[in-house]
């Protein structure tokens, strides 16, 4: 095993105030690897860890309990598709057809990520698609929804649910890639010169038309029959879903400051950041408060929607140094901010206390 591997935090999930687990990686497809520690501070020894033959992008803690010794379980996903059921021990599954093994057969690429619907574990990634495990395995539920002209096919970030049961993804869209008029001799070698021009000009600024919105953001409600897409999509990748379950209020983010707030999931509206410069990449509600993390810190967003900046993240390895947020949670009453650069930092609402990790454990070779 390589001495130089150097991994980054790549997913998290936290299960309460002291005991959260966090996968790290190079994202090497060409040679696969992560560990996953798992922290329970109310043992003796808190640390554990799993090794794992694949990049893993997505955990969950496991909503249908604990470990029969008391540990919180939670659920890792890789990139080309293989579940991790990590408690006591650790099952292995496949969802079938899913991740970028099999892109070149199916035409679709890498996972993306993990959510929950009730008691039914969901997993989706690019090229659309959306899994649901049920008892008898997992089933494609990949919505058929097709992005606007000159778009390909959506990656799915971030599941959601409302208060009412119903199913919200966002992810983005980006620009296809056309092939050029001049890439195929056969095709304009009998055109006159004005005929070349005129059809290549008109490419070029076609292409330059679109290219002003992309990517896009797509968000896509099921309503218990079938997907909707509401009428306000916007510029920007859309990376994070929040609800609000006490008003129900939908919450999304995404990059070149988009903030989009629903009170019913059916329309959208943005929210002026005043800067669209910033790239947001998670929401989270934290003590009756929405809170966005982008690319130098959290703003916590006031009942309208303006961005109110919150305590700079101090803690030791960050401060002097850009943040690069990985997803921020709750667990219990703390607030877990996630960094793929600066691991795990937790807030109690009054001071920032960054969480030690064990570096013996961080080796590739254990």
């Amino acid at each position: 095993m390589s001495d130089d591997w150097q991994p980054l935090l790549r997913a998290a999930a936290a299960a309460g105030a002291d005991r959260f687990a966090a996968a790290f990686g190079e994202l090497d497809y060409d040679d696969p690897f992560s560990i996953v520690l798992l922290y329970e501070g109310a043992l003796d020894q808190p640390w554990g860890r799993v090794d794992m033959a694949r990049e893993i992008v997505a955990l969950e803690v496991d909503v249908r309990g604990t470990t029969p010794a008391g540990h919180a379980a939670y659920v890792a996903l890789s990139s080309n598709g293989d579940v991790y059921f990590l408690g006591d021990g650790v099952d292995q599954e496949k969802i079938e057809g899913a991740g970028y093994a099999v892109q070149a057969d199916s035409g679709r690429g890498a996972m993306t990520g993990l959510g929950w619907h009730g008691g039914d574990l969901l997993a989706f990634g690019e090229a659309g698609q959306l899994y649901r495990r049920l008892e008898d395995g997992w089933v494609d539920e990949g919505p058929a929804i097709e992005a606007p002209d000159g778009f390909g096919p959506v990656t799915w970030s971030d599941v959601a649910v409302m208060p009412d049961g119903r199913l919200i993804l966002a992810g983005v869209s980006y620009l296809k890639d056309e092939e050029s008029l001049v890439d195929d001799p056969a095709d304009w070698s009998a055109m006159t010169p004005e005929e070349f021009l005129k059809r290549f000009n008109a490419q070029a600024e076609r292409k330059t038309s679109l290219s002003e919105i992309n990517p896009i953001g797509i968000l896509a409600v099921h309503d218990g029959d079938d997907w909707r897409v509401p009428d306000f999509v916007q510029r920007g990748a859309l990376r994070a879903l929040n609800v609000d379950l006490e008003d129900g209020a939908v919450w999304a983010c995404g990059f070149n400051g988009q903030v989009l707030r629903s009170r019913d999931a059916i329309s959208f509206e943005q929210v002026p950041q005043g800067v669209d410069d910033r790239n947001f990449h998670a929401l989270c509600r934290f003590r009756g408060q929405t809170i966005a993390a982008h690319q130098t810190g959290l703003v916590r967003l006031a009942a309208d929607g303006r961005p109110i900046v919150m305590r700079p993240l101090v803690s030791s390895s960050i401060a002097g140094g850009t943040p690069h947020p990985v997803d921020i949670q709750m667990g219990e009453d703390l607030l877990y901010y996630f960094d793929s650069h600066h691991d795990v930092a937790r807030w109690d609402g009054a001071r920032w206390r960054q969480q030690g990790l064990p570096r013996n454990l961080m080796r590739r070779g254990g």
